[in-house]
């Protein structure tokens, strides 16, 4: 754990959180600075008021642990905790908008007494590290304990363990993820098209953007199933042990079903039933009429706005769960499986990193073919640039590397990347492509359903269908995965399998959505007559 120690009110404030945007290599965003500026100002103002101490001398230290960045403040003398609570009643109106800020940042705040010392710390920026390392420790730990009780105790016991806990815990799980994925998607559609058309007018080249996106989703859904077909090219019924507790709908399976039942006949049953399709359709139509209306609407927008960031906010609670399920998937695996079941893993992770270069050679021949230019300059700089997010693995949290990337490296022109960018983060979603449809592909192996046209389209579909839609948190490849499962007949249970490679996965698809929304914003600007060839040709 770094640490960075400064002194207040010596210390100008804005320096010391400057040296915490440094810290973490210029990359807080803007949002961030402000905020931490403003709790660190408003903490500092009422600690010295609580130990009535005017000019208190508080020292304050940076703190960078797994990605996480904090400012904690400790001040010698007389206890005093200036964290307000929810509930505290205001009465001294000079004291009201200070109250009011930490208020509603009271999740980012803490306070302890040690040794003489009020001590406050502000969380400034959460990184996803301590998850992946979760992962990681839960994966490690769910083997070790599986080759214990394979090695070691009867089998009894350890299905006994699987029947009672493991079992518990991985419904419990799916369930809460199944309950939560209908509204998700619909809050979240309903959301994106109401502000679309506030930022983007819905015009030429917004329907120009989403054009591209669908022919570029397409081509990379398909090379997906490709891939997978290649890689998962024989029967591998004998997995099937580790999947016995979930439901395939591969019974009732058919690509006419699927169009007839787009429309919903009531308002109920796609969210109780999980009917992804129909939901989808449900959140397209009432969005567009809610652009209809107007300023008559303005309530409704605001409760779907609302119940977005509710839903999203009780995904990143149910998230939480995953090294348990790791933990316990990893041990039946083990305890279940041999080697076998290990290589067919090993095939995902493979097949994620071949993704990368297959998607370069589409994105080649889009530049070449529709966009009228070379694509050397944009695969050589591209390529130099991957690093970042394969390393960060999250398109949102590298959106300010990447607007400077596209205008300073490949020539776009800030007004359009400004909002080509940010809005393609949605659409552009290749390397997630490849995420889902390769589990997919092994999962219809072990299932053994029918390796035909129809099971192509469908897969095809609703992965592009269901991929442009979910939004990008935390989690999403498994809201994905498990949508897509269930629309092509896959047991939903089976998502759990994968979850021990997703952290690997995810940084290479990350690499294959930067990229794919770079080159779509390349080709707009193109076409739009906003690229400086003369940069994007230049070294």
């Amino acid at each position: 754990m770094k640490k960075i120690v400064f002194h207040l009110p010596q210390d100008k404030i804005s320096d010391i959180v400057a040296s915490a945007n440094t810290a973490k290599r210029n990359s807080l965003t803007k949002e961030e600075i402000f905020r931490a500026e403003l709790l660190l100002e408003e903490t500092y103002l009422r600690l010295s008021k609580g130990m009535n101490a005017p000019n208190l001398s508080a020292v304050v230290t940076i703190k960078k642990r797994f990605g996480d960045i904090s400012l904690e403040i400790s001040a010698r003398g007389e206890a005093a905790n200036p964290i307000i609570s929810q509930t505290e009643w205001i009465e001294d109106e000079a004291d009201l908008a200070s109250a009011i800020i930490l208020k509603t940042h009271r999740h980012l705040l803490g306070y302890s007494r040690w040794n003489g010392e009020n001590v406050v710390s502000i969380k400034i920026h959460e990184g996803g590290g301590k998850q992946i390392l979760r992962m990681v420790a839960a994966m490690v730990l769910g083997v070790a304990f599986g080759l214990v009780m394979r090695m070691m105790v009867p089998a009894e016991v350890f299905l006994w363990i699987e029947a009672n806990l493991s079992s518990l815990v991985t419904t419990m799980f799916m369930h809460a993820l199944v309950m939560m994925v209908p509204l998700l998607i619909f809050c979240a559609i309903v959301s994106g098209i109401t502000n679309m058309s506030e930022t983007a007018d819905l015009g030429k080249i917004g329907a120009r953007l989403i054009g591209q996106s669908v022919s570029l989703m397409f081509c990379a859904a398909s090379l997906a199933v490709g891939l997978g077909y290649l890689l998962f090219g024989e029967n591998l019924s004998h997995l099937a042990v580790l999947f016995e507790s979930g439901e395939s709908g591969a019974d009732s399976f058919s690509l006419k079903a699927m169009l007839l039942g787009v429309v919903p006949d009531n308002l109920v049953d796609p969210f109780r039933g999980g009917n992804l399709t129909q939901v989808l359709f449900l959140a397209i139509f009432f969005g567009i009429l809610l652009n209809s209306m107007g300023e008559k609407s303005r309530l409704a927008r605001e409760l779907i706005e609302f119940m977005n960031d509710f839903c999203l906010n009780v995904m990143n609670v149910v998230i939480r769960v995953i090294p348990l399920v790791v933990f316990f998937s990893m041990a039946g695996l083990v305890f279940h499986t041999d080697v076998s079941a290990f290589l067919e893993l090993g095939k995902i992770v493979f097949g994620s990193a071949i993704a990368v270069p297959l998607c370069y050679g589409l994105f080649a021949l889009f530049i070449a073919g529709y966009g009228k230019l070379s694509p050397a300059p944009f695969l050589r700089k591209m390529t130099g640039f991957a690093p970042l997010p394969f390393a960060v693995s999250s398109s949102n949290g590298i959106l300010p590397q990447t607007l400077k990337f596209a205008t300073e490296r490949l020539g776009t022109t800030g007004s359009l990347a400004s909002f080509s960018l940010p809005l393609g983060i949605q659409f552009h979603k290749a390397g997630t492509c490849f995420t889902v449809g390769l589990p997919a592909m092994m999962m219809a192996r072990v299932c053994d359903l029918p390796m035909d046209g129809e099971f192509f389209l469908r897969l095809i579909f609703s992965t592009i269908l269901i991929v442009s839609t979910v939004p990008g948190i935390p989690g999403a490849g498994l809201i994905v995965m498990s949508s897509v499962f269930a629309a092509v007949g896959l047991p939903v249970a089976a998502v759990t399998f994968f979850l021990c490679v997703n952290p690997i996965v995810d940084m290479f698809s990350t690499v294959l959505n930067v990229s794919c929304n770079v080159c779509s914003s390349l080709l707009l600007a193109r076409k739009e007559g906003m690229l400086d060839e003369a940069v994007y040709r230049k070294d």
